[in-house]
């Protein structure tokens, strides 16, 4: 047999060796292992490094469903005494007091249309302070354009996010369906705005009592860098379900990681 030919039974070899990442922090420990057809590559940051800061922008929504009574789904239907939005409330005062000074928060309401609470805001003593009286002023009233809510916070986040050293997310907390659809429907919308302004923060939503539409809330979430959806049935899942998204995040190594896999490639010959 000519020398060009390879049988279809020989192995084919493959080797490959770990470059050094390009991180605005000191070295992060790449490890890997070859595994049949699979490369599998961890990373773990030093111990004693500084974590990286958060941005993160809350979108709310603060629609008249808003005012609908928080009930445990039980044989009793038993209520709190609270409103959907006083579990958001919590929520998001979960989130301000797990934060530090190096990170920023922003806040987005939406009802008929939306409104920026405040813009990214080091969340140091003063600025939690600030945060913490722009959740109280919260008010319900009007429909539920989620649309505009989640486009105005993603331009937020887009223009004002240190996407070099942040890792940044925009949190979408609502009880319901949208009243107010964009045209071709709000994933068609959002993959074109990706498009348009190339926004590299996840997309977290947080879906509040039971008159969702969760399917739209994975989807956005999806569509969003692979963020996740959370079912808030009632108000005995809002702390563990914010403490672990927190929690996720502040953890973050690195976000929308490139890896590059150069294969050098042996072939056996038969002679």
């Amino acid at each position: 047999m000519d020398n060009s030919q390879t049988s279809s039974h020989d192995p084919v070899t493959h080797d490959f060796t770990l470059s050094p990442m390009e991180t605005s922090l000191s070295d992060i420990i790449l490890s890997a292992t070859h595994d049949n057809e699979f490369v599998h590559i961890s990373m773990q940051p030093l111990p004693d490094e500084i974590r990286s800061p958060c941005d993160i922008c809350c979108v709310v929504d603060t629609s008249g469903s808003m005012s609908s009574s928080a009930e445990i789904q039980n044989d009793k239907n038993e209520h709190y005494g609270l409103s959907q939005l006083d579990l958001v409330k919590h929520a998001l005062k979960t989130i301000i007091n797990s934060l530090q000074d190096q990170d920023r928060l922003s806040l987005v309401s939406f009802s008929n249309t939306a409104t920026i609470l405040f813009k990214l805001t080091a969340m140091d003593e003063a600025g939690k302070t600030k945060a913490l009286d722009e959740v109280e002023k919260l008010r319900i009233g009007g429909s539920t354009n989620l649309w505009d809510g989640l486009r105005t916070g993603l331009e937020l986040l887009a223009k004002q996010q240190d996407s070099i050293r942040s890792i940044s997310a925009l949190f979408l907390l609502t009880d319901g369906c949208p009243t107010e659809i964009p045209e071709g429907g709000h994933l068609e919308a959002l993959e074109k705005l990706k498009k348009k302004i190339n926004f590299t923060c996840t997309v977290n939503t947080f879906g509040f009592g039971y008159q969702l539409d969760s399917k739209l809330l994975e989807d956005i979430s999806i569509l969003g860098n692979a963020g996740s959806y959370a079912f808030i049935p009632d108000g005995g899942f809002v702390g563990t379900i914010f403490v672990n998204a927190i929690s996720m995040l502040l953890t973050t190594t690195a976000t929308n990681v490139q890896v590059m896999i150069l294969f050098k490639i042996y072939l056996n010959f038969i002679r």
